[in-house]
């Protein structure tokens, strides 16, 4: 028969996190018995709050972080603070611990954590070039949490936003604080392109399909989009005439105001790239950002750009200005043909993981055009959302900043004349919405916009 404490434990196990008075009603004691028992069990379970609102849950033993993972931020001045450690709990669920603030448990890792997980091009980059003895599956979509763990902790050297998550991921960051990180020209470009496709330079996890490497150059920290040699087959050129596009439509919204990643469209040996500085990196540090996908699967459940934003400000998680930001952007997507505005391609800074300013646009250009897996390029024009009257006002300012976009493709006279076309005719239509939903004075723009 197990002991008292024993017993204890078993019961966590079973039961997740639980309150001293269910303990004490299932185990049949009193509430100084189940201090004792605590106190002799005290590496194996987790103290949750205190006073009143304390509750108990048993470690995950089978964890190597059983005995809980520091987790650090990375400053935008530099400095490091601690944000707390996470311990894995023996059903799967996972608490945060932080000095001074309630714990809390998640059903998995935190959203912020899962945050990290290595995804699109540069994340199966990784998971090519991961460690064989970080024993990681092929597919990081299907990790367990202990697996996304272990590469965060112990291999993955570059994740978007602030956090380091573990000893070794922090001083792995100090590494490369104090000994400078080599900077990278556009000469260098080729070579790194070689050695990325090779599976030699897992570099950043930033989420994406389209082909990117991380490098920091003499302006900063960029992720750098490229394409397959232009002159390769009629899929290439598309795809470098799709960077240009994103080049000029950030470049356009900028232009009116709007808060736009900077980027630069180059060509350089043959291919095409597309230098997008990094809003997650400072000179000296880091900044807090994290995609709309973990924040709406965790805090809202929307689904969509505009329902997550408008969910976000209804539960004043983000300002009203950004709310409507997000609805112009939506909009000056939906005018452009980009058919790819999932939650992954908007993102929100955060100082403390619990309220949020959006981020610069990025991702931003008509998908609608891009080659399909075959390679074959599309031959039909992209959907059309038609705004309703409630939308009429920031549409109409989506739009005219749409129109300068069109007439910029439409100057640009290296993009093929299909795209040009493209644009030719989603111009002429917007004009004729425009003047369905009336040509009144375009509001002033969002704060973020």
């Amino acid at each position: 028969m197990p002991d008292a404490a024993q017993a204890l434990l078993n019961l966590l196990r079973r039961r997740g996190v639980a309150t001293g008075r269910d303990l004490c009603q299932a185990l049949s004691i009193s509430q100084p018995t189940l201090s004792r028992l605590v106190e002799r069990s005290r590496d194996e379970l987790v103290v949750l709050g205190r006073a009143r609102s304390v509750r108990y849950a048993a470690r995950d033993q089978r964890s190597a972080f059983a005995a809980g993972l520091p987790i650090y931020r990375a400053r935008e001045d530099g400095r490091i603070e601690g944000f707390g450690t996470v311990v894995p709990l023996a059903n799967g669920q996972t608490a945060h611990l932080r000095e001074g603030v309630q714990p809390k448990v998640f059903s998995g890792l935190p959203w912020f954590v899962e945050e990290l997980r290595p995804d699109g091009f540069l994340g199966r980059l990784f998971v090519k070039s991961a460690p064989a003895a970080l024993q990681l599956p092929p597919d990081a979509r299907r990790w367990t949490s202990e697996q996304l763990l272990r590469a965060l902790v112990y291999g993955i050297e570059d994740v978007p936003g602030d956090l380091l998550i573990g000893r070794p991921a922090f001083d792995r960051h100090m590494q490369r604080r104090l000994g400078g990180e080599p900077l990278v020209a556009r000469s260098d470009y080729p070579r790194l392109v070689r050695a990325q496709l090779a599976g030699d330079a897992p570099g950043s996890s930033a989420a994406g399909e389209q082909p990117k490497f991380a490098c920091v150059t003499s302006s900063g920290s960029l992720l750098v989009k490229y394409t397959p040699p232009i002159s390769e087959s009629p899929a290439a050129r598309r795809w470098a005439d799709l960077l240009r596009c994103e080049d000029l439509a950030l470049r356009v919204l900028r232009s009116h105001g709007c808060a736009a990643a900077q980027s630069e469209y180059v060509e350089h040996e043959g291919r095409a790239y597309l230098e997008v500085v990094r809003f997650d990196r400072t000179v000296a540090g880091r900044v807090g950002v994290v995609s709309g996908r973990y924040v709406d699967a965790e805090l809202v459940g929307a689904g969509a750009w505009v329902p997550l934003a408008e969910g976000m400000a209804k539960r004043r998680l983000l300002a009203e200005s950004d709310a409507d930001a997000v609805r112009f952007a939506h909009h000056f997507g939906a005018l452009i043909g980009n058919t790819d505005m999932h939650l992954g391609n908007i993102a929100f800074f955060t100082d403390d993981y619990e309220r949020f300013r959006l981020a610069p646009l990025y991702d931003m250009l008509p998908m609608a055009l891009r080659p399909n897996a075959q390679g074959e390029l599309p031959s039909s024009d992209a959907p059309w959302a038609h705004p309703t009257p409630e939308d009429a006002a920031v549409w109409r300012r989506a739009a005219t900043v749409a129109i300068t976009f069109f007439e910029r493709v439409l100057e640009e006279r290296r993009l093929d004349e299909t795209v040009r076309a493209f644009a030719d005719g989603r111009m002429r239509r917007t004009k004729v919405l425009m003047d369905t939903f009336g040509r009144g004075e375009v509001p002033a723009r969002p704060a973020s916009c």
